[in-house]
């Protein structure tokens, strides 16, 4: 091969043809891939969010029953003769399990520091439920127990309606 012929029109037609059909696909590749990652992020994020809204809302219908059964128990007169436990118990495996994957899917800190928040409550109301079922409890315990449960679940029940307003806020 001669320099001339290195040099003549058919070669660099191809070889700035080859680079250009070259750049272009890979910044194609790139962009479709890119793109690709935003809808898994979002879907993920969707997926998330509506978890998170099922598992609170499922909560606060617990928490409901737990302090209207409470309060049917400080009417009913025998609060001092019987013992109330819950029925139920509240599920924190949702929070638990979206840790750290939700800050990155979920942007807004505040919406992030409140969901974090409600999750230490709610294992909070999950061990004083434990304390109550264990055998044995003295009864001014399970009294004092019982009062705090009730102040937790209306605190509660208030954050969760609040935190589920904020998510509709931001969808």
């Amino acid at each position: 091969m001669c320099l001339s012929q290195f040099f003549d029109l058919p070669f660099w037609q191809k070889l700035v043809s080859t680079l250009i059909g070259s750049f272009t696909g890979v910044f194609i590749a790139f962009s479709l891939n890119r793109w690709v990652s935003w809808n898994r992020k979002r879907k993920q994020r969707k997926d998330l969010i509506q978890l998170l809204i099922s598992d609170l809302k499922r909560n606060q219908q617990v928490i409901k029953r737990m302090y209207d059964e409470i309060e049917q128990f400080d009417m009913s007169g025998y609060y001092k003769k019987l013992a109330w436990f819950p029925t139920e118990d509240v599920n924190i495996f949702a929070l638990q399990s979206a840790g750290f994957s939700r800050y990155s899917l979920i942007s807004n800190i505040d919406l992030n520091m409140k969901l974090d928040n409600i999750q230490h409550k709610l294992e909070n109301l999950h061990l004083k439920v434990e304390i109550m079922l264990k055998p044995g409890i003295a009864p001014s315990v399970h009294d004092r127990i019982m009062d705090t449960i009730k102040v937790d679940s209306g605190n509660i029940m208030s954050d969760i309606n609040e935190i589920l307003a904020k998510i509709d806020e931001q969808n």
